[in-house]
């Protein structure tokens, strides 16, 4: 897909080079499930607690989430 070099940088731009080099290693194919499908969508009325912001897929099933339950699921 030659997005290797973006990917990369939208990474480390939020923080996540430690986070992604881990899971990358342990979960290659739920990572690249995780990836491909990820979706952040800002309204203008938008908030932490805004439902719907955050969207992926993961073993095929669909997640929406605000920031916050993103961010506690996630452990961050």
């Amino acid at each position: 897909m030659n997005i290797r070099d973006e990917v990369t940088r939208k990474i480390a731009a939020i923080g996540w080079t430690n986070y992604a080099s881990i899971v990358l290693s342990a979960f290659a194919e739920l990572t690249w499930e995780f990836y491909a499908t990820f979706e952040f969508k800002i309204s203008d009325e938008f908030s932490v607690t805004t439902p719907d912001v955050v969207h992926f897929r993961l073993m095929g099933k669909e997640f929406r989430q605000s920031i916050t339950e993103f961010n506690l699921a996630f452990g961050f």
